[in-house]
C-alpha cells in the first residue's frame, strides 16, 4: 500500500474465469490471507479460511470475473480493477477468514486499517504468481 504495508492472500484454486465467461467462485482449504508489514507492527501473520460447521456449505476460497483483479472469499477481500477507476480495495475479510486475536470482534474499517493503513492509501504494487505442476511436483 502506499502506507508502506505488505499483505496479500494465497490459493491454489485456478483464477481463470469459467470456460463459459460467467461469474464463478471457487473452493480450497488452503486458501489464506496474511499480513507481513502492518500499522499495529503485528508479526507476521495467516490467516486461513474460517473452519466450517457440520452441514455447511463451503466458504468460497475466491471470487473470479474477468474483469475484476484478485478477489478472495465471497467478494469479500480483494483488488477490483474497474475501468476508469484503478484498484479500488474490497474489504469485509471477517466474514470468511480467520482475523487475528488482536482484531477479535472489530469492524470492517479496522480489518481495513489492519492491512492497509487507512482506506484511502493507495494500492502501490500488485503481483499475482501461477505455480506450475512439473514431472508431478509443483514448482
Amino acid at each position: 500500500s502506499s502506507n508502506g504495508y505488505i499483505f496479500g492472500g494465497y490459493t491454489s484454486a485456478s483464477w481463470s474465469p469459467p470456460a463459459d465467461g460467467s461469474d464463478g467462485d471457487s473452493y480450497c482449504d488452503e486458501t489464506f490471507l496474511f499480513s507481513v508489514t502492518n500499522p499495529t507492527n503485528h508479526p507476521p501473520v495467516k490467516m486461513p479460511l474460517k473452519p466450517r460447521a457440520v452441514g455447511e456449505p463451503p466458504h468460497p476460497a475466491i471470487h473470479r470475473r474477468k474483469h475484476l483483479g484478485p478477489v478472495f472469499g465471497d467478494k469479500t477481500f480483494g483488488v477490483l480493477l474497474r475501468e476508469g477507476q484503478g484498484a479500488v480495495m474490497v474489504t469485509s475479510p471477517g466474514l470468511v477468514f480467520s482475523m487475528p486475536a488482536l482484531l477479535a470482534g472489530q469492524s470492517d474499517e479496522a480489518l481495513v486499517d489492519f492491512f492497509m493503513g487507512d482506506k484511502r492509501c493507495q494500492l502501490t504494487e500488485l503481483e499475482v504468481y501461477s505455480l506450475r505442476k512439473r514431472g508431478g511436483a509443483q514448482t
